[in-house]
């Protein structure tokens, strides 16, 4: 399998990080995120202004765009060539629920891929970890990024995506 995953909030978030280290053990997966936190940009696509990447000494790619330009990036430029199975956005910082995902970055990102035919699952993590110590931030980034694995795993959820273009599945864990 194969994996494109991306978020709106910036590379160096541990969502990223942690779902990265879990989906690494099923999967290849490739990384290019934005450079900074971009939340609130919906499907944002950086129209006049030239983007600029960036790969970073863990082999994620940074660009200086939306969760929405690092996708369709990805996809058209970086690796035209690669067929990625699923792309997986998040894990967000935060729920993305009810009207949310209008202005959500991470659902926008996902949104971009669902467009050009890839399923798509966007992530986010609900209350715990969002605030306090980062050793318990990242544990609860850890246990949702176990979650989503077993989702993958354990159901037969990445087939019926596959069944069913041009659907974007949100996971709150």
């Amino acid at each position: 399998m194969k994996f494109l995953i991306s978020n709106d909030d910036g590379v160096y978030a541990p969502g990223l990080l942690a779902l990265y280290q879990a989906l690494s053990a099923i999967a290849e997966v490739v990384v290019v995120a934005p450079n900074s936190e971009q939340s609130g940009c919906a499907s944002a696509l950086s129209l006049s202004m030239p983007l600029y990447i960036h790969q970073l000494d863990s082999g994620f790619i940074a660009v200086n765009g939306s969760p929405a330009d690092c996708v369709h990036l990805a996809l058209h430029e970086l690796y035209p060539d690669t067929r990625f199975d699923c792309v997986i956005t998040g894990i967000n910082s935060g729920a993305n629920l009810g009207q949310d995902v209008l202005f959500s970055g991470t659902f926008g990102a996902a949104l971009t891929a669902q467009l050009f035919g890839i399923p798509a699952i966007a992530t986010s993590l609900v209350g715990g970890g969002v605030k306090g110590e980062k050793q318990e931030q990242t544990s609860h980034y850890q246990m949702a990024a176990a979650e989503i694995v077993k989702l993958l795993i354990e159901t037969p959820i990445l087939d019926a995506c596959k069944n069913l273009p041009y659907h974007v599945l949100n996971v709150n864990i």
